[in-house]
Protein backbone atom coordinates (compact mmCIF):
# COMPACT_ATOMS: atom_id res chain seq x y z
CA UNK A 1 0.00 0.00 0.00
CA UNK A 2 2.81 2.40 0.83
CA UNK A 3 4.43 1.73 -2.55
CA UNK A 4 1.07 2.32 -4.23
CA UNK A 5 0.60 5.71 -2.57
CA UNK A 6 4.19 6.64 -3.40
CA UNK A 7 3.49 5.83 -7.06
CA UNK A 8 0.36 7.99 -6.99
CA UNK A 9 2.41 10.91 -5.61
CA UNK A 10 5.02 10.51 -8.36
CA UNK A 11 2.26 10.36 -10.96
CA UNK A 12 0.88 13.67 -9.71
CA UNK A 13 4.34 15.23 -9.74
CA UNK A 14 4.53 14.38 -13.43
CA UNK A 15 0.91 15.31 -14.14
CA UNK A 16 -1.00 17.24 -11.43
CA UNK A 17 -4.23 16.80 -13.42
CA UNK A 18 -4.06 13.01 -13.65
CA UNK A 19 -7.73 12.11 -13.07
CA UNK A 20 -7.38 8.69 -11.45
CA UNK A 21 -4.44 9.68 -9.26
CA UNK A 22 -6.53 12.59 -7.99
CA UNK A 23 -9.44 10.22 -7.35
CA UNK A 24 -7.13 8.11 -5.17
CA UNK A 25 -5.94 11.16 -3.20
CA UNK A 26 -9.54 12.20 -2.54
CA UNK A 27 -10.42 8.64 -1.56
CA UNK A 28 -7.56 8.55 0.96
CA UNK A 29 -8.89 11.73 2.61
CA UNK A 30 -12.38 10.26 2.79
CA UNK A 31 -11.13 6.93 4.21
CA UNK A 32 -9.18 8.78 6.90
CA UNK A 33 -12.25 10.67 8.14
CA UNK A 34 -12.96 9.36 11.66
CA UNK A 35 -16.04 7.31 12.51
CA UNK A 36 -16.85 8.44 16.02
CA UNK A 37 -19.65 6.39 17.51
CA UNK A 38 -20.28 2.68 16.95
CA UNK A 39 -22.61 2.07 19.87
CA UNK A 40 -25.41 0.93 17.54
CA UNK A 41 -23.14 -1.58 15.81
CA UNK A 42 -21.91 -2.90 19.16
CA UNK A 43 -25.48 -3.49 20.32
CA UNK A 44 -26.33 -5.23 17.05
CA UNK A 45 -23.34 -7.54 17.41
CA UNK A 46 -24.06 -8.38 21.03
CA UNK A 47 -27.74 -9.02 20.35
CA UNK A 48 -26.82 -11.12 17.34
CA UNK A 49 -24.34 -13.41 19.11
CA UNK A 50 -25.80 -13.40 22.63
CA UNK A 51 -22.45 -13.85 24.40
CA UNK A 52 -21.99 -11.17 27.12
CA UNK A 53 -18.48 -12.49 27.85
CA UNK A 54 -17.17 -11.45 24.43
CA UNK A 55 -15.09 -8.28 24.07
CA UNK A 56 -15.22 -5.35 21.69
CA UNK A 57 -12.25 -3.95 19.81
CA UNK A 58 -12.40 -1.32 17.08
CA UNK A 59 -10.16 -0.09 14.28
CA UNK A 60 -10.63 2.76 11.84
CA UNK A 61 -13.35 0.99 9.82
CA UNK A 62 -14.30 -2.16 11.76
CA UNK A 63 -15.86 -3.17 15.07
CA UNK A 64 -14.85 -6.65 16.23
CA UNK A 65 -16.67 -8.80 18.79
CA UNK A 66 -14.26 -11.50 19.96
CA UNK A 67 -13.25 -13.87 22.75
CA UNK A 68 -9.61 -14.35 21.75
CA UNK A 69 -6.78 -13.85 24.29
CA UNK A 70 -5.70 -10.32 25.12
CA UNK A 71 -2.03 -11.34 25.01
CA UNK A 72 -0.06 -12.20 21.89
CA UNK A 73 0.54 -15.90 21.22
CA UNK A 74 4.11 -17.21 21.36
CA UNK A 75 6.19 -15.88 18.47
CA UNK A 76 3.51 -13.30 17.64
CA UNK A 77 3.95 -9.56 18.12
CA UNK A 78 0.33 -8.57 18.80
CA UNK A 79 -2.87 -10.34 19.97
CA UNK A 80 -4.94 -12.23 17.41
CA UNK A 81 -7.79 -9.69 17.51
CA UNK A 82 -5.36 -6.93 16.53
CA UNK A 83 -3.91 -9.13 13.78
CA UNK A 84 -7.40 -9.70 12.46
CA UNK A 85 -8.23 -5.98 12.46
CA UNK A 86 -4.99 -5.20 10.60
CA UNK A 87 -5.89 -7.67 7.86
CA UNK A 88 -9.47 -6.38 7.66
CA UNK A 89 -8.19 -2.83 7.23
CA UNK A 90 -5.77 -3.92 4.53
CA UNK A 91 -8.54 -5.61 2.54
CA UNK A 92 -10.89 -2.62 3.08
CA UNK A 93 -8.36 -0.11 1.78
CA UNK A 94 -7.15 -2.26 -1.10
CA UNK A 95 -10.69 -3.04 -2.23
CA UNK A 96 -11.58 0.64 -2.57
CA UNK A 97 -8.24 1.50 -4.16
CA UNK A 98 -8.64 -1.22 -6.80
CA UNK A 99 -11.80 0.44 -8.10
CA UNK A 100 -10.99 4.12 -7.58
CA UNK A 101 -7.60 3.72 -9.29
CA UNK A 102 -9.51 2.26 -12.24
CA UNK A 103 -11.93 5.18 -12.38
CA UNK A 104 -14.85 3.54 -10.55
CA UNK A 105 -16.19 5.56 -7.64
CA UNK A 106 -17.89 3.53 -4.89
CA UNK A 107 -19.75 4.53 -1.74
CA UNK A 108 -17.66 4.85 1.42
CA UNK A 109 -19.33 3.05 4.36
CA UNK A 110 -20.44 5.60 6.94
CA UNK A 111 -20.40 3.09 9.81
CA UNK A 112 -17.83 0.61 11.08
CA UNK A 113 -18.34 -2.81 9.52
CA UNK A 114 -19.31 -5.58 11.93
CA UNK A 115 -17.12 -8.64 12.48
CA UNK A 116 -17.23 -11.57 14.92
CA UNK A 117 -14.17 -13.68 15.76
CA UNK A 118 -14.56 -16.84 17.83
CA UNK A 119 -11.46 -18.21 19.53
CA UNK A 120 -12.75 -21.77 19.17
CA UNK A 121 -14.16 -23.56 16.15
CA UNK A 122 -16.78 -25.36 18.28
CA UNK A 123 -18.27 -22.03 19.43
CA UNK A 124 -18.31 -20.73 15.85
CA UNK A 125 -19.99 -23.96 14.71
CA UNK A 126 -22.67 -23.71 17.41
CA UNK A 127 -23.49 -20.14 16.36
CA UNK A 128 -23.27 -20.70 12.59
CA UNK A 129 -25.48 -23.80 12.49
CA UNK A 130 -28.17 -22.03 14.49
CA UNK A 131 -28.38 -19.52 11.64
CA UNK A 132 -28.14 -22.10 8.87
CA UNK A 133 -27.18 -25.80 9.10
CA UNK A 134 -25.56 -25.39 5.70
CA UNK A 135 -22.85 -23.25 7.28
CA UNK A 136 -21.41 -26.25 9.14
CA UNK A 137 -18.70 -26.68 6.49
CA UNK A 138 -17.99 -22.96 5.98
CA UNK A 139 -14.69 -21.57 7.24
CA UNK A 140 -16.36 -18.18 7.71
CA UNK A 141 -19.27 -16.26 6.26
CA UNK A 142 -20.90 -12.90 5.64
CA UNK A 143 -24.65 -12.54 5.33
CA UNK A 144 -26.52 -9.61 3.85
CA UNK A 145 -29.22 -9.86 6.54
CA UNK A 146 -26.92 -9.37 9.54
CA UNK A 147 -24.31 -7.48 7.49
CA UNK A 148 -21.61 -9.05 9.68
CA UNK A 149 -18.65 -11.26 8.86
CA UNK A 150 -18.11 -14.22 11.20
CA UNK A 151 -14.82 -16.11 11.64
CA UNK A 152 -12.92 -18.44 13.95
CA UNK A 153 -9.28 -19.25 14.59
CA UNK A 154 -8.49 -21.92 11.97
CA UNK A 155 -6.03 -23.54 14.35
CA UNK A 156 -8.87 -24.78 16.60
CA UNK A 157 -10.55 -27.40 14.40
CA UNK A 158 -10.17 -31.02 15.51
CA UNK A 159 -7.94 -31.88 12.54
CA UNK A 160 -5.72 -28.91 13.16
CA UNK A 161 -5.48 -29.63 16.88
CA UNK A 162 -4.13 -33.08 16.04
CA UNK A 163 -1.48 -31.50 13.83
CA UNK A 164 -0.56 -29.04 16.59
CA UNK A 165 -0.30 -31.85 19.14
CA UNK A 166 1.96 -33.80 16.79
CA UNK A 167 4.11 -30.72 16.27
CA UNK A 168 4.37 -30.16 20.04
CA UNK A 169 5.39 -33.79 20.58
CA UNK A 170 8.11 -33.45 17.98
CA UNK A 171 9.33 -30.29 19.67
CA UNK A 172 9.61 -32.24 22.94
CA UNK A 173 11.54 -34.98 21.10
CA UNK A 174 13.83 -32.31 19.68
CA UNK A 175 14.51 -30.82 23.11
CA UNK A 176 15.24 -34.28 24.53
CA UNK A 177 17.54 -35.19 21.62
CA UNK A 178 19.49 -31.95 22.05
CA UNK A 179 19.69 -32.43 25.83
CA UNK A 180 21.03 -35.97 25.54
CA UNK A 181 23.18 -35.17 22.50
CA UNK A 182 21.56 -37.98 20.54
CA UNK A 183 23.45 -38.95 17.36
CA UNK A 184 20.38 -38.16 15.22
CA UNK A 185 19.58 -34.87 17.01
CA UNK A 186 20.12 -32.81 13.86
CA UNK A 187 17.60 -34.90 11.89
CA UNK A 188 15.01 -34.75 14.70
CA UNK A 189 15.45 -30.98 14.96
CA UNK A 190 15.03 -30.55 11.20
CA UNK A 191 11.82 -32.60 11.07
CA UNK A 192 10.34 -30.93 14.18
CA UNK A 193 11.08 -27.38 13.01
CA UNK A 194 9.88 -28.08 9.47
CA UNK A 195 6.53 -29.42 10.67
CA UNK A 196 6.11 -26.52 13.10
CA UNK A 197 6.79 -24.05 10.29
CA UNK A 198 4.36 -25.74 7.88
CA UNK A 199 1.57 -26.01 10.48
CA UNK A 200 1.89 -22.34 11.48
CA UNK A 201 2.05 -21.25 7.85
CA UNK A 202 -1.06 -23.21 6.91
CA UNK A 203 -2.94 -21.86 9.92
CA UNK A 204 -2.20 -18.28 8.88
CA UNK A 205 -2.93 -18.98 5.21
CA UNK A 206 -6.36 -20.40 6.05
CA UNK A 207 -7.19 -17.38 8.20
CA UNK A 208 -6.01 -14.96 5.53
CA UNK A 209 -7.88 -16.68 2.71
CA UNK A 210 -11.23 -16.79 4.46
CA UNK A 211 -10.96 -13.25 5.91
CA UNK A 212 -10.04 -11.64 2.59
CA UNK A 213 -12.79 -13.65 0.85
CA UNK A 214 -15.63 -12.80 3.23
CA UNK A 215 -14.53 -9.19 3.71
CA UNK A 216 -14.70 -8.76 -0.06
CA UNK A 217 -18.34 -9.93 0.08
CA UNK A 218 -18.93 -7.42 2.88
CA UNK A 219 -17.22 -4.57 1.03
CA UNK A 220 -19.12 -5.28 -2.19
CA UNK A 221 -22.39 -5.22 -0.25
CA UNK A 222 -21.61 -1.99 1.60
CA UNK A 223 -20.10 0.13 -1.18
CA UNK A 224 -22.93 -0.11 -3.69
CA UNK A 225 -20.97 -2.39 -6.02
CA UNK A 226 -23.22 -5.42 -5.35
CA UNK A 227 -26.06 -4.00 -3.20
CA UNK A 228 -27.21 -6.09 -0.23
CA UNK A 229 -30.91 -5.96 -1.16
CA UNK A 230 -30.37 -7.36 -4.67
CA UNK A 231 -30.17 -11.08 -5.41
CA UNK A 232 -26.67 -11.24 -6.89
CA UNK A 233 -25.79 -14.50 -8.76
CA UNK A 234 -23.44 -16.77 -6.85
CA UNK A 235 -20.79 -16.76 -9.58
CA UNK A 236 -20.59 -12.96 -9.45
CA UNK A 237 -20.21 -12.77 -5.66
CA UNK A 238 -17.86 -15.74 -5.41
CA UNK A 239 -15.82 -14.77 -8.45
CA UNK A 240 -15.12 -11.34 -6.99
CA UNK A 241 -14.35 -12.74 -3.53
CA UNK A 242 -11.91 -15.34 -4.88
CA UNK A 243 -10.22 -12.65 -7.00
CA UNK A 244 -9.30 -10.88 -3.74
CA UNK A 245 -8.56 -13.84 -1.48
CA UNK A 246 -5.06 -15.17 -2.28
CA UNK A 247 -2.79 -15.94 0.69
CA UNK A 248 0.94 -15.99 0.06
CA UNK A 249 3.24 -17.37 2.73
CA UNK A 250 1.24 -16.13 5.75
CA UNK A 251 0.71 -12.77 4.07
CA UNK A 252 -2.12 -11.53 1.92
CA UNK A 253 -0.97 -11.99 -1.68
CA UNK A 254 -3.16 -9.11 -2.79
CA UNK A 255 -5.69 -8.44 -5.52
CA UNK A 256 -5.63 -10.72 -8.54
CA UNK A 257 -2.71 -12.85 -7.39
CA UNK A 258 -2.83 -16.34 -8.89
CA UNK A 259 -4.50 -18.69 -6.43
CA UNK A 260 -3.03 -22.16 -7.01
CA UNK A 261 -6.09 -23.99 -5.65
CA UNK A 262 -8.58 -22.02 -7.80
CA UNK A 263 -6.35 -22.42 -10.86
CA UNK A 264 -6.12 -26.17 -10.27
CA UNK A 265 -9.91 -26.44 -10.00
CA UNK A 266 -10.37 -24.43 -13.21
CA UNK A 267 -7.88 -26.61 -15.10
CA UNK A 268 -9.54 -29.81 -13.89
CA UNK A 269 -12.88 -28.78 -15.42
CA UNK A 270 -11.55 -26.84 -18.43
CA UNK A 271 -11.72 -29.79 -20.90
CA UNK A 272 -15.42 -30.24 -20.00
CA UNK A 273 -16.78 -27.50 -22.26
CA UNK A 274 -20.36 -28.23 -21.20
CA UNK A 275 -19.58 -26.91 -17.70
CA UNK A 276 -16.41 -24.87 -18.28
CA UNK A 277 -18.48 -22.61 -20.46
CA UNK A 278 -19.12 -18.85 -20.29
CA UNK A 279 -22.89 -19.20 -20.74
CA UNK A 280 -23.06 -21.95 -18.10
CA UNK A 281 -21.19 -19.73 -15.65
CA UNK A 282 -22.96 -16.45 -16.49
CA UNK A 283 -26.40 -18.03 -16.12
CA UNK A 284 -25.27 -19.30 -12.68
CA UNK A 285 -25.91 -22.96 -13.56
CA UNK A 286 -22.34 -23.66 -12.43
CA UNK A 287 -23.67 -23.20 -8.86
CA UNK A 288 -27.38 -23.95 -9.32
CA UNK A 289 -26.63 -27.47 -10.55
CA UNK A 290 -23.76 -28.24 -8.17
CA UNK A 291 -24.84 -31.41 -6.39
CA UNK A 292 -21.83 -31.95 -4.15
CA UNK A 293 -19.15 -30.10 -2.23
CA UNK A 294 -16.61 -31.06 -4.89
CA UNK A 295 -18.69 -29.70 -7.77
CA UNK A 296 -19.25 -26.48 -5.79
CA UNK A 297 -15.48 -26.10 -5.44
CA UNK A 298 -15.15 -26.56 -9.20
CA UNK A 299 -17.78 -23.83 -9.55
CA UNK A 300 -15.59 -21.52 -7.46
CA UNK A 301 -12.68 -22.29 -9.78
CA UNK A 302 -14.70 -21.40 -12.89
CA UNK A 303 -16.14 -18.23 -11.30
CA UNK A 304 -12.63 -17.16 -10.25
CA UNK A 305 -11.25 -17.81 -13.72
CA UNK A 306 -13.94 -15.87 -15.58
CA UNK A 307 -13.82 -12.99 -13.08
CA UNK A 308 -10.03 -12.82 -13.23
CA UNK A 309 -10.16 -12.62 -17.03
CA UNK A 310 -12.93 -10.00 -17.15
CA UNK A 311 -11.37 -7.84 -14.41
CA UNK A 312 -8.03 -7.82 -16.22
CA UNK A 313 -9.11 -7.71 -19.88
CA UNK A 314 -12.66 -6.30 -20.01
CA UNK A 315 -12.84 -4.21 -16.85
CA UNK A 316 -15.17 -1.41 -17.98
CA UNK A 317 -17.66 -3.81 -19.57
CA UNK A 318 -17.59 -6.02 -16.48
CA UNK A 319 -18.22 -3.06 -14.18
CA UNK A 320 -21.16 -2.11 -16.41
CA UNK A 321 -22.50 -5.64 -15.83
CA UNK A 322 -22.08 -5.19 -12.05
CA UNK A 323 -23.94 -1.87 -12.25
CA UNK A 324 -26.81 -3.40 -14.22
CA UNK A 325 -27.15 -6.19 -11.67
CA UNK A 326 -27.23 -3.61 -8.87
CA UNK A 327 -30.19 -1.89 -10.55
CA UNK A 328 -32.32 -5.06 -10.60
CA UNK A 329 -35.44 -5.34 -8.39
CA UNK A 330 -34.72 -6.23 -4.78
CA UNK A 331 -34.76 -9.89 -3.71
CA UNK A 332 -35.73 -11.25 -7.14
CA UNK A 333 -33.72 -14.22 -8.40
CA UNK A 334 -32.79 -13.54 -12.01
CA UNK A 335 -33.33 -16.25 -14.60
CA UNK A 336 -30.56 -17.78 -16.65
CA UNK A 337 -31.91 -16.00 -19.74
CA UNK A 338 -32.01 -12.60 -18.02
CA UNK A 339 -28.46 -12.96 -16.70
CA UNK A 340 -27.17 -13.94 -20.13
CA UNK A 341 -29.01 -11.06 -21.82
CA UNK A 342 -27.65 -8.48 -19.36
CA UNK A 343 -24.13 -9.90 -19.69
CA UNK A 344 -24.32 -9.77 -23.50
CA UNK A 345 -25.58 -6.18 -23.38
CA UNK A 346 -22.51 -5.18 -21.38
CA UNK A 347 -19.78 -7.48 -22.71
CA UNK A 348 -20.53 -7.19 -26.40
CA UNK A 349 -17.78 -9.40 -27.84
CA UNK A 350 -19.10 -12.34 -29.84
CA UNK A 351 -19.30 -15.38 -27.55
CA UNK A 352 -17.02 -17.74 -29.49
CA UNK A 353 -14.34 -15.06 -29.75
CA UNK A 354 -14.72 -14.20 -26.05
CA UNK A 355 -14.45 -17.87 -25.11
CA UNK A 356 -11.28 -18.26 -27.19
CA UNK A 357 -9.78 -15.16 -25.58
CA UNK A 358 -10.70 -16.39 -22.07
CA UNK A 359 -9.13 -19.81 -22.56
CA UNK A 360 -5.98 -18.29 -24.05
CA UNK A 361 -5.76 -15.90 -21.08
CA UNK A 362 -6.14 -18.76 -18.60
CA UNK A 363 -3.41 -20.79 -20.31
CA UNK A 364 -1.10 -17.86 -19.65
CA UNK A 365 -1.83 -17.72 -15.90
CA UNK A 366 0.89 -19.41 -13.85
CA UNK A 367 1.51 -19.90 -10.15
CA UNK A 368 4.75 -18.51 -8.73
CA UNK A 369 6.18 -22.03 -8.60
CA UNK A 370 5.30 -22.66 -12.24
CA UNK A 371 6.96 -19.39 -13.24
CA UNK A 372 10.15 -20.39 -11.41
CA UNK A 373 10.18 -23.88 -12.93
CA UNK A 374 9.55 -22.51 -16.42
CA UNK A 375 12.46 -20.09 -16.03
CA UNK A 376 14.73 -23.04 -15.35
Amino acid sequence: LQSFYSTVDKTLEANPNHARANMVKKLKVRMDEPIADSAAQEKELRDMVGRPDMKIKTSKHFILLHDTPDKAAPNRKIPRADERLQLLEQVYESFLLRFYASGVELEIPKERLKVVLFAEHKDYLFYATKLDPGLSSAAGFWTSTTNASVFYDNGTTEDFKELLELSEELQKDKAEAVRTRAPNAADIKRVADTLQFIVNLERENLDIEVVSHETTHQMAGNTGLLPRDVYIPSWVHEGLATYFETPEGANWGGIGAVNSDRLKRYRALEPDTEHSNIDFIVGDQIFDYAGSHSSTLHGYGQAWALTHFLMERHFEEFIAFYRRLGEMPADVKLSQETLTTVFNDCVKKERKALDTEWRSYMRGLKTDLEVILNER
